[in-house]
């Protein structure tokens, strides 16, 4: 439970008079016939007839409600109980001191807690045995402080004995008021908790106005405020954050794979076209598609760049005829090359995609599952634009990833091919060192000649 923010420069004002020596609630040490001595105490009837009195409130239920948050926010409490609330009868109450009060205490802190709990177990004492939410907080305070739990142990054992030197009196005293201090903060389970605000009653309360950065000037409701802070820490709960050491070894990691295709930062082995003196490129009927005779070394990054290479997605068709399911292919390229269609063709190829390989009787049908071909099919029918197919395409695209491209990786034609290459490559760089010699020992053979 919660309760309602209360005015804290009333309450201290009512607690400063309740505390006067002359018109205040008489404080006496009580002892009962088992020899059991109660300093400083006062009976829950003193406090219901002092409100009477001096608030002028004939209504005992009033005065019991006003008795009731008065403890409940911690400034009276019961010497031998865990709930803060008045009884009219002969109950004893103590003040609590002032440094203890809700209108003075800075926020607490869990450690601080932890340090209390530990003193409790110390000291070994009846009046001081921790109730069972008490010791199953303890184990949790204990397991999310472990790195620094032996610091607050020493600290409780320290506190500890600096509270044996006090007399018995002052003890007891001391020990009640830290237990009720702890009982506002951490109350019993079903216990009115009065550090933590009622935000259904606040939130209609109204609020002064709240200028938000970045928005006009407006009124707005404690509640409004609180819900636009809740969803701005999700947002930012949401991001995903790495460290900085993380992130430079992805870079580093990235660089290297990629670099050797980079002719800015490493001119390619085979030298660039555009500034390389041999014409074979231009003179020859070679396809642009086969120039970079080394684009299969990127073929294994991932599935897209595979399949952005020419000769890479023409290696991959055959593959997976081979698996009979190039069907994927045909349908992820088609999809693909409608995106770039003219408006007056995107209706008719919609059509002709899903002819192809959804409709009913389908030669090349693809295999997707009921959900994903009832959304394409209701597009088709009602609005066949460009993006009809984009669950279908992405659900084959993440079939290939998955499944296909794995295996190709794996598969003997691909092995062959690369092997292929590379015996190719090591030709090419024996033919063209061998030019080189010939060529720097020409001008030597003309010399002789002359």
């Amino acid at each position: 439970m919660s309760c309602l923010p209360y005015n804290s420069d009333k309450m201290t004002q009512l607690m400063m008079m309740m505390q006067e020596k002359e018109t205040g609630i008489s404080i006496r040490n009580e002892k009962s016939r088992f020899t059991t001595n109660s300093p400083s105490v006062f009976t829950g009837a003193e406090v219901i007839k002092w409100l009477i009195d001096n608030l002028e409130v004939a209504d005992v239920r009033e005065c019991l409600h006003i008795a009731h948050h008065i403890s409940a926010n911690g400034y009276i409490f019961p010497i031998d109980d865990h709930i803060l609330t008045v009884k009219n009868d002969s109950t004893f109450y103590r003040f609590q001191t002032k440094c203890y009060w809700q209108s003075r205490c800075h926020k607490v802190e869990e450690s601080h807690y932890a340090t209390y709990l530990c003193k409790r177990l110390l000291k070994k004492k009846d009046r001081l045995r921790l109730a069972p939410y008490e010791a199953e907080t303890l184990r949790e305070l204990q397991e999310k402080f472990a790195d620094t739990w032996q610091f607050i142990y020493t600290r409780a054992e320290i506190e500890s004995k600096l509270d044996k030197k006090r007399p018995k009196s002052e003890q007891k005293i001391l020990e009640s008021q830290e237990r009720a201090f702890w009982d506002v903060h951490y109350p019993a389970p079903g216990c009115m908790n009065t550090t933590q605000p009622d935000l259904q009653k606040e939130g209609r309360i109204s609020s002064p106005s709240v200028v938000i950065k970045g928005c006009p000037r407006t009124k707005q409701r404690l509640g409004d405020i609180l819900l636009e802070q809740k969803t701005f820490l999700q947002k930012q709960v949401a991001k995903r954050r790495q460290k900085v050491s993380k992130v430079s070894e992805s870079l580093i990691s990235h660089w290297k794979m990629h670099s050797q295709f980079d002719v800015l930062a490493s001119s390619p082995e085979s030298g660039s076209v555009w500034h390389k003196e041999n014409t074979d490129y231009w003179d020859s009927e070679t396809p642009i598609s086969s120039i970079d005779r080394y684009s299969y070394k990127r073929w294994e990054f991932s599935v897209l760049d595979l399949l952005k290479d020419p000769t890479g997605r023409e290696e991959f068709r055959k593959f997976l005829q081979k698996e009979f399911s190039s069907e994927n292919l045909e349908f992820w390229l088609a999809c693909r090359d409608l995106k770039s269609k003219p408006t007056r063709e995107v209706k008719t190829t919609v059509a002709e995609i899903y002819v192809d390989y959804l409709g009913e009787g389908a030669k090349n049908a693809i295999n997707v599952d009921a959900r994903v071909a009832d959304i394409v099919k209701e597009k088709v029918v009602t609005n066949p634009s460009r993006y009809t197919f984009d669950s279908a395409e992405e659900h084959i695209f993440q079939l290939m990833k998955s499944d296909s491209y794995p295996r190709f990786l794996r598969s003997d034609q691909y092995k062959q091919y690369v092997r292929g290459m590379t015996e190719k490559r090591s030709f090419s760089t024996k033919l063209n060192l061998f030019g080189a010699i010939q060529l720097l020992a020409s001008p030597e053979k003309e010399h002789k000649q002359e």
